[in-house]
């Protein structure tokens, strides 16, 4: 999603519903959350479904606005070298058991903290050196 069809929408939602339009700043936080997600079509459909559901401008645009898009984008990146995770930006690790040896069937992944190119933001980011102190021994 760009500013312009966020702006385009939301200006399109203030005249739907005779409200006045955000400031500036206001744009800029919303902007920040739905950045991630799809614009275009599915955002033209995702304001079109809210202003015929929705009795009133949503107190939550942002949150009115994500329940009426398919999940945000995946964020592209071009891989680039990394020790750590050999550039895939996922770190495998094995949970430690009580006498540091490592646990049958107990693996997780994380984030690289490294090169931080963790396709999925959701993981938490460390790094190799880091994994023995929370409990774990790196797999690979």
């Amino acid at each position: 999603m760009t500013p312009q069809e966020l702006a385009s929408a939301v200006q399109y939602l203030c005249v739907y519903f005779e409200r006045k339009e955000p400031s500036s700043a206001q744009m800029e936080a919303w902007f920040g959350v739905l950045e991630p997600y799809p614009g275009g079509a599915e955002l033209q459909r995702a304001v079109r479904d809210i202003a015929v559901q929705e009795p009133l401008f949503p107190k939550n645009l942002p949150r009115a606005v994500m329940a009426h898009l398919p999940p945000p984008r995946a964020r592209e990146r071009a891989p680039s070298p990394c020790s750590e995770c050999r550039g895939t930006g996922i770190l495998h690790a094995r949970r430690l058991d009580g006498q540091g040896n490592p646990a049958p069937g107990a693996d997780y992944s994380f984030g690289c903290g490294h090169c931080g190119q963790s396709p999925t933001p959701a993981l938490r980011e460390v790094t190799r050196d880091e994994l023995p102190g929370l409990g774990f021994a790196p797999r690979d």
